[in-house]
Formats: C-alpha cells, sequence, structure tokens
C-alpha cells in the first residue's frame, strides 16, 4: 500500500514538469493506474481494527477526502492558481509521499508478520460473481456508480466552471468553489 501512495505521488510530482496537454493527461493516467490504493487501504483498515470500531474508521476514512479538499482550497486561497502558477499545486499533491514514508519508518507490525488469513483459499471474484450474488453484485456496482460518476464527472469541474464564469480575474473564486465542495449543502435531519 505504501508503495502504491509513493507511485501516486511521484506521478502527481511529475506533472510538475508537463509541457503539454498530453503529459498531464498522460501522468495522471499513470498514477492513477499504478498508484490507486483506496480500496486497499479501507480493506486493511477495516481488517486491523475490532468490529465495533469499523464504522468510526469508514467515517474517518471518508472524512479524510474532504479534509483534503478543504485543505488544498484553503491553500489556493493564500496561493492563488492562475494559468501561469499551477505547477506549485502539484508539488502540494505529491506530499502524501512524505506520508507514506514516514509510515513506513515509524510503523512496524508488533508481531513480525502480517496479518493472518483463513486457511481457505479466498476466491472473491468468482463468489461475488457467482449465480448467489450476482445480481446483488451488479447492482452494488449500480449503486456505487452514481455518486463515483456525480462526483468526478460534475462536482470537481465547478472550480473550473468558477473560474470561467469570471474570466480568470478572480483566481481565488476556484479556491472558494472547492472550498464548498465538501461543505457543500447536506440533507435536512
Amino acid at each position: 500500500m505504501t508503495l502504491s501512495v509513493l507511485v501516486y505521488s511521484i506521478f502527481t510530482g511529475l506533472k510538475y514538469f508537463a509541457r503539454e496537454p498530453f503529459d498531464l493527461a498522460f501522468l495522471r493516467y499513470l498514477g492513477a493506474r499504478h498508484g490507486g490504493e483506496w480500496s486497499l487501504g479501507v480493506a486493511l483498515v477495516m481488517e486491523a481494527w475490532p468490529e465495533n470500531k469499523r464504522p468510526l474508521m469508514a467515517g474517518l476514512i471518508g472524512l479524510s477526502s474532504n479534509l483534503g479538499f478543504a485543505l488544498i482550497a484553503v491553500i489556493g486561497i493564500f496561493f492563488q492558481t492562475t494559468v501561469h502558477s499551477w505547477r506549485w499545486v502539484m508539488l502540494v499533491g505529491s506530499s502524501p509521499a512524505i506520508l507514506a514514508l514516514a509510515i513506513v519508518c515509524l510503523c512496524r507490525n508488533p508481531s513480525g508478520g502480517s496479518i493472518p488469513s483463513s486457511r481457505r483459499p479466498a476466491k472473491p471474484v468468482r463468489e461475488i460473481f457467482g449465480p448467489k450474488l450476482l445480481r446483488t453484485t451488479l447492482l452494488g456496482i449500480l449503486i456505487a456508480s452514481i455518486p463515483l460518476i456525480v462526483t468526478w464527472g460534475i462536482v470537481l469541474w465547478i472550480p473550473l466552471w468558477a473560474d470561467q464564469m469570471t474570466g480568470g480575474s478572480l483566481p481565488r473564486v476556484k479556491a472558494y468553489s472547492l472550498f464548498a465542495i465538501p461543505s457543500g449543502p447536506r440533507p435536512a435531519p
């Protein structure tokens, strides 16, 4: 998992040197292709924590992405991002590499081994796409795809749209709109 965070961070940092839009797209592809750790991280956290603490940990993991959006928005308020000054954002995006290295250096498994697994070899893909779970699996994929598509397909374009609406004359508007994404309206209780 640490290697995954490092790969993602390194490819994000390399985008600082991009000269063409293709360079950005290619490095983004490589970073996401070889550095995706969200699902693995969630699975490892859920396995390592006691069952009664897992809902709390799941909530904290979900909160972390919103905190990340808020943090980069606050940074963007103080250090404006324009067409000519966007590269620093790539360096900030590569900072999880420091955290990954700190985790490797500071955290050790007290038993010296890995987390024990069951004796029966698991075949999760075969099981979830098997006849007993196929309908539930496909429904879960469909339901999970909706917020993913909305978030990545619409919500993260808001800072760009805000910048276009102001004609680029108010660079801080991107940061303010990004800050509003994680703290946006919530359903009434």
